[in-house]
């Protein structure tokens, strides 16, 4: 039998020559291509590498509020590590580009020259090579930034921007629209005392462990760093903090008054000792302005009246919702006093003759007073905190821009790699196919039905009705069948056609194709394609799919909601993306509790929501509106503030197109965006 195989295997391989010389031929190349792929690969891979080395690449980078003080920095230096200064500023160029500046380097990420060499005084620059070949500038080239001109003396790159986004949560790199540049230590002092730039100057540093600390030591050293808010010039942070821990002027003052308040009372019912016949009456006066005084530092509150009879549960009530401990111990202060005072009064109507301990007791009301006081100053000491200074901590390998080509070149050496191994499995899967085939010709199978010759007997009985309907109408047939299992369904894509001879039906040809993985992944592409990844809700390539046919003549009235995230660029801004992400994140939980099971919510954008929401008129869109601000409310915390401007449309008919009734919704969300900051310029 052996024999008998191998005289065949010859007979085939002559028989089939030219198509075995092209299948060698083919195998040559692939193997040729591949080699070529993974051997470039390396060689890029290893050249970044040994610059890094060279320009001495960071291990990581730390941002803060305030700049570190020399002693700070001298200190980590003793402990062995580098730390260097990448501060920068950003400038609008002419074109619409912007540049962001920094100061020569000297320890850390050193510019690696391609050609010149680097700025020596204040009126040199060198530009980052990618900017410099989008723009067309060269070495002695003139660059204007901030209305000054500028010699080009060098063109080179640094390993910390080998990939030049220009923010951490970009997906694309343009060079066209932004770049690099290094000037003298001067030159970048001159840039930042004109208050030019488009924003605030960044407090980046840039480290080398040198193997004297582990990140996660140095995260912890950088934490214990604090800084007092009254440093900070940012304007935004300003802002941020007198909304936050910027209140305490307004506590204090409200204390003060109720203390002044019981000294007065105390010194009225020392004077009413003195005729016990006016003293009912005093008492009931005091009482009663008391309430008045706690009435009127109640109105903020939202409280019009406050009685004799009703300020109990008024204050109970109050208590019961504050979350603030000192708002509450202001509350709890005021009714223990008013209780206090009524009974008093009560004492002084029932007892005439206990004039004298009713003194004594307006003296303890007087001390309590005074202790609250002094209690008072010492929570007002928790307002003059220091906070940690570190606004970001990032390691070189959590950082996108470092070390991007050769990232890449990573990938196309493992994809040259699988390629080599999978286009040598089909290779050999074809050769041996091409042998196979041949020898088992004669292992025929005609006479069967495809019940007798499927082990799957469902699908057997498919075929077999199937080719009985092919039979009786001559006609083939082409579809793909989904079987379910639970490990999942598969997927066949069969194709038969009839065989005629002398206009007879005398066999059937057919071909039946396992397409699960294929399938599978069309799938999946389509979901990920419809998927917006950090919130889980549809995306803008949904609603460009949707706006063909984006509601249904039962589903009317539908209305349109508009969501437009605040202080999004805030949070980014001072509190790094990580915190960013975590407001939209629960912008989204808010939404997906809030609206009903058939309303659509997708992630238009950065901060803009959509929600589609049908059997929605303009009333229920309103209510809908005021519940998620209720549940933005409800998940605000000392951190991030939830708060957001709405718009919506309501389509009572499909007369308006999606595109102008978003339109609608859109500039509905604007207007009341536009009011919002009005009134927080107002405050």
């Amino acid at each position: 039998m052996e024999k008998v195989l191998r005289k065949r295997a010859w007979r085939d391989l002559k028989e089939n020559k030219f198509r075995y010389f092209a299948l060698a031929f083919l195998i040559i190349i692939s193997m040729y291509l591949v080699i070529s792929l993974v051997g470039a690969a390396d060689t890029i891979v290893d050249g970044t590498t040994k610059q890094a080395k060279k320009h001495k690449l960071e291990d990581g980078q730390f941002q803060v509020f305030v700049p570190l003080t020399t002693k700070q920095k001298e200190n980590f230096t003793k402990k062995g590590l580098t730390v260097e200064e990448t501060f920068y500023l950003d400038f609008r160029q002419k074109d619409g580009s912007k540049l962001r500046i920094f100061k020569n380097r000297k320890k850390v990420n050193k510019i690696n020259l391609d050609e010149g060499r680097l700025a020596k005084n204040k009126s040199e620059v060198v530009v980052e090579k990618r900017y410099a070949q989008e723009h067309n500038l060269k070495t002695g080239s003139k660059i204007t930034i901030d209305g000054n001109f500028y010699k080009i003396t060098g063109i080179g790159s640094v390993p910390d921007y080998d990939a030049c986004y220009e923010k951490l949560s970009d997906s694309t790199v343009d060079s066209k629209q932004f770049g690099l540049a290094f000037v003298t230590e001067d030159a970048y002092e001159n840039l930042k005392d004109n208050e030019n730039s488009i924003q605030s100057e960044e407090y980046i540093y840039a480290y080398r462990l040198n193997g004297a600390m582990t990140q996660k030591q140095l995260k912890n050293k950088l934490k214990k760093i604090t800084f007092n808010p009254d440093d900070v010039d940012d304007p935004y942070f300003k802002d941020y903090w007198e909304e936050t821990a910027g209140k305490k002027d307004d506590i204090k003052d409200g204390i003060k008054k109720l203390t002044d308040a019981s000294t007065q009372m105390s010194d009225g019912l020392n004077k009413l000792s003195e005729n016990n016949e006016t003293l009912q009456k005093g008492a009931n006066q005091i009482f009663q302005a008391y309430l008045k005084t706690a009435e009127s530092q109640l109105t903020s509150f939202g409280v019009t009246s406050l009685t004799e009879n009703n300020y109990a549960n008024i204050l109970k009530s109050l208590i019961a919702k504050s979350s603030d401990g000192l708002t509450r111990l202001s509350l709890e202060s005021a009714k223990e006093q008013l209780d206090a005072l009524k009974t008093y009064r009560d004492g002084i109507k029932a007892y005439t003759n206990g004039v004298k301990k009713a003194s004594d007791g307006s003296s303890k009301l007087k001390e309590g007073t005074d202790q609250l006081e002094e209690g008072t100053k010492e929570l007002m000491k928790a307002f003059d905190m220091e906070t940690s200074n570190l606004t970001q901590f990032l390691k070189a390998d959590d950082n996108i821009r470092i070390g991007a080509a050769a990232g890449d070149q990573v990938i196309s050496k493992l994809a040259g790699m699988v390629a080599g191994v999978i286009i040598m499995i089909l290779f050999t899967y074809v050769i041996s196919v091409f042998v196979i085939h041949e020898i088992e010709k004669e292992n025929s199978i005609i006479g069967k039905t495809d019940k007798e010759i499927q082990k799957n007997k469902e699908l057997g009985q498919l075929y077999y009705e199937d080719d009985l309907k092919i039979i009786e109408t001559g006609k083939g047939s082409d579809y793909i069948s989904e079987f379910p299992f639970e490990t999942g369904s598969l997927y066949y894509e069969i194709r038969k056609n009839p065989v005629f001879h002398q206009d007879k039906i005398i066999g059937i040809i057919g071909i039946v194709t396992d397409v699960t993985k294929q399938i599978r992944l069309e799938k999946e592409l389509e979901e990920l394609s419809f998927t917006d990844k950090l919130t889980g809700l549809y995306n803008r390539n949904y609603m460009e799919v949707r706006s063909k046919n984006y509601v249904r003549k039962d589903d009317f009235p539908t209305s349109l909601i508009m969501i437009d995230c605040n202080y999004l660029k805030e949070v980014n801004d001072h509190l790094g993306h990580e915190y960013g992400d975590l407001l939209l994140q629960r912008i989204t939980n808010s939404i997906q509790e809030t609206i009903s099971k058939e309303s659509i919510a997708i992630r238009v954008g950065g901060d803009e929501f959509l929600i589609l929401c049908p059997h929605h008129d303009h009333q229920q869109a309103e209510k809908l509106i005021e519940q998620l601000q209720e549940s933005f409310h409800s998940k605000t915390d000392n951190i991030l503030k939830l708060d957001a401007a709405f718009g919506y449309y309501t389509a009572m008919d499909d007369t308006l197109p999606f595109k102008e009734a978003f339109h609608v919704a859109d500039k509905n969300m604007y207007a009341h965006k536009k009011i919002i900051h009005q009134q927080r310029n107002h405050k």
